[in-house]
């Protein structure tokens, strides 16, 4: 099952849930680490899902809305960390939570910034691959 905890039960949010950020952040480049995206959670920049198999906590999504200059709004899973594969494909095949709770929110768009091994367990789910996003460091090896 995959829930959104809402602001007021921040404080309550298991340590797991943390690692299980820390670790979508390490498939990252250094663009943000754990304390930015606490800071948006609190901010109510974006939205924090936690889901459960059983008892246990196994995966949880981070979602942030976009309005952007056209009018479009989106909601995209921006993080996903979980449990060994069986937690991140339980809360992918959860994604219609989130996809319900986006409409209710006036999105009209869904989108994933995410490694494409997703795209295959998304894709019964309607997604399909839009963009590819290309990357270089400019750093030297020795530069830290």
């Amino acid at each position: 099952m995959l829930c959104m905890w809402t602001q007021e039960h921040f404080n309550k949010i298991p340590n797991v849930a943390l690692a299980h950020i820390e670790s979508a952040l390490e498939f990252g480049h250094g663009e943000r680490i754990l304390t930015n995206v606490i800071e948006d959670l609190i901010a109510g920049n974006k939205q924090i899902w936690l889901g459960t198999l059983e008892t246990e906590f196994v995966a949880t999504v981070v979602t942030q809305v976009i309005d952007y200059p056209s009018g479009k709004r989106t909601c995209e899973i921006c993080y996903l960390g979980g449990e060994k594969a069986s937690g991140v494909m339980n809360a992918l095949g959860e994604v219609k939570e989130i996809e319900d709770w986006a409409v209710a929110n006036d999105c009209d768009d869904m989108q994933i910034f995410g490694r494409r091994g997703w795209l295959k367990a998304l894709k019964e789910h309607g997604y399909s691959d839009r963009y590819t996003i290309l990357g270089k460091s400019l750093k030297k090896p020795t530069d830290k």
